[in-house]
C-alpha cells in the first residue's frame, strides 16, 4: 500500500502537525465543517494530561 499512496494524497486525508500544533491544525482544517473530532492516540489517565488539556482548549476556543 505505501507504494500506492503519494505524499500529495496523504496530505489530503491526514492532518500532519507536531503535537503542540495539532489543535490549531485541526481547527483550521475542520472549523465549521464537523461537530466532533476523534484522535487515534491512546488515552491513559494522568498520561499526557497537558497535551489533552491544551488540545481541548485550542479546539474549543
Amino acid at each position: 500500500m505505501p507504494n500506492l499512496i503519494t505524499e500529495e494524497m496523504l496530505h489530503v486525508f491526514a492532518v500532519e502537525a507536531a503535537p503542540d500544533e495539532v489543535g490549531p491544525a485541526l481547527k483550521e482544517r475542520y472549523e465549521g465543517l464537523v461537530d466532533c473530532v476523534a484522535l487515534y492516540v491512546p488515552f491513559v489517565p494522568e498520561e499526557k494530561d497537558g497535551f489533552w488539556r491544551k488540545m481541548s482548549e485550542e479546539i474549543n476556543s
